[in-house]
């Protein structure tokens, strides 16, 4: 019984000898197992896709290039508000509502706020335009360095963006000293007091304000000094010994923006 198994273990031994041997290069060959269908066929690879669909074209056996086609995003509908051109608006003149101020002034029922006209209060006994610049103030006319003369007058500003002027003239007489003297009567407001000496002019006008007052410039490059409360200019100088002057008082900057009543003095 034991033949069987011997012949079993020589065929074995057979086909693994059949199995192995010298190719015709002179190179051992290990054969790995059987090759099912047709095993010599390069092998394909296929990428992963991502769930978009994309197509291609060309030929690839020629070894052409494939053009992609992409698909445009889709549009949201919107009009297009984009627009070409210098498109600056229509023109605005000076003075006009909702324009530049013309010269720091506006056509009736309008006031100059930080150089814009806009609509402002109607006060009653306000001083109206051109009243509200330096160039056209209320002539309130001529008074001597006696403290006799003296002018008093009231008024209104119409809110905290107007401001009213009044000129006079200051006659130095023999027998008097001349003190340009500024008399709050009522309200809350700033007032400026500025001066021009009839010789040398603005150039040689020397001014030093009290204490309780700033010294300012007017837009006409004028010296004067400001205060909310009354004050008196005795430091003034002009050339030579005659100090007859030019005085300009500004009143502005009420307290509120409201209709704001004021009175004041003036004497030279």
């Amino acid at each position: 019984m034991a033949c069987p198994r011997i012949h079993v273990l020589l065929a074995f031994t057979a086909l693994a000898a059949c199995s192995e041997g010298d190719n015709s290069d002179g190179t051992d060959a290990v054969s790995v197992g059987a090759t099912l269908g047709d095993s010599t066929s390069a092998a394909s690879t296929v990428a992963p896709t991502t769930g978009e669909p994309v197509s291609t074209s060309g030929d690839e056996s020629s070894g052409a290039p494939a053009s992609t086609s992409t698909t445009a995003p889709p549009t949201t509908g919107d009009p297009d508000t984009s627009s070409s051109g210098d498109e600056t608006g229509p023109i605005c003149d000076p003075g006009m509502p909702n324009c530049v101020c013309d010269n720091g002034s506006c056509v009736e029922g309008y006031v100059c706020q930080d150089d814009v006209c806009g609509v402002g209060l109607e006060c009653p006994d306000d001083v109206e335009p051109p009243a509200d610049a330096e160039a056209t103030p209320v002539e309130l006319g001529d008074i001597t360095d006696n403290d006799d003369d003296f002018f008093e007058e009231m008024g209104v500003l119409s809110g905290s963006s107007d401001a009213d002027w009044y000129r006079l003239h200051g006659a130095d007489t023999l027998g008097y000293v001349a003190e340009a003297t500024f008399t709050l009567v009522s309200g809350a407001q700033r007032n400026c007091l500025f001066l021009e000496c009839d010789e040398g002019g603005v150039a040689l006008t020397k001014v030093s304000c009290p204490p309780g007052s700033d010294f300012a410039i007017s837009p006409a490059l004028r010296p004067g000094c400001c205060s909310a409360e009354s004050f008196q200019i005795k430091d003034l100088d002009c050339p030579g010994n005659d100090e007859s002057l030019q005085m300009w008082l500004r009143v502005d900057k009420p307290a509120a923006d409201v209709c704001s009543p004021y009175g004041f003095k003036l004497h030279f």
